[in-house]
């Protein structure tokens, strides 16, 4: 998680970017792609959901479930639509750093009741675990369509 928010501040900072709205998609709005879009993102939500889900009881599910949301937000802006384009500066940046963060403040918190690092409480571990694993989510999701609009100097109008 935090290779990937490295990766979209340091194409943030390239790009000499604070927020995304700037970057509009140039593709014709075709009615096939937005038929698709209309039926994919939805599934898509409910995949990541499933995803996140299956996640508190076996190893991934964050990241599959952020990887969906981020390839249905891409979808949604190829479509002519808004997707993280439409974040205020501050909400991108905190959905970028929110898996690094959920992780720092699980930790912090297990340290501070005088346990090993992230050595959750068997009452609190499986509530601990979904947040921290919602927030990773929040930014895979928000940290590869990102990637991906300020990758494209096109997208800029630069041609």
């Amino acid at each position: 998680v935090a290779v990937v928010l490295a990766a979209a501040a340091g194409v943030l900072a390239l790009a000499r970017a604070h927020d995304l709205s700037g970057w509009r998609s140039d593709a014709a709005r075709h009615p096939l792609l937005t038929w698709m879009t209309g039926i994919v993102v939805p599934a898509s939500a409910i995949a990541g959901g499933v995803l996140l889900w299956l996640g508190t009881s076996a190893p991934g599910g964050a990241f599959q479930a952020g990887a969906v949301l981020g390839a249905a937000a891409v979808l949604m802006w190829l479509a002519g639509g808004r997707s993280v384009d439409a974040l205020p500066g501050p909400v991108l940046t905190a959905g970028l750093a929110a898996g690094v963060a959920g992780f720092a403040i699980a930790a912090a918190a297990t340290l501070a009741a005088g346990r090993a690092l992230l050595e959750l409480p068997p009452g609190w571990a499986g509530e601990v675990i979904v947040a921290v694993e919602a927030a990773v989510t929040v930014a895979v999701a928000v940290s590869l369509p990102a990637l991906f609009l300020a990758a494209r100097p096109a997208a800029r109008g630069e041609g």
